[in-house]
């Protein structure tokens, strides 16, 4: 999966497919970047915050 076609799937649409999608995408960016996965559930509801504000 690539990270950034979960974000843009996001960006363009609100559904809990993408959702969940986006939280792993952003699961595989921590991952990399920090070494650390976070938590699914918290991840999910922080992103979906973030970009319903942007």
């Amino acid at each position: 999966m690539v990270p950034t076609k979960g974000l843009d799937v996001v960006l363009n649409d609100r559904n809990n497919t993408t959702r969940i999608e986006c939280s792993r995408a952003i699961a595989i960016i921590y991952t990399i970047m920090g070494g650390r996965k976070p938590p699914s559930f918290r991840l999910q509801k922080m992103n979906h915050q973030r970009f319903v504000k942007a």
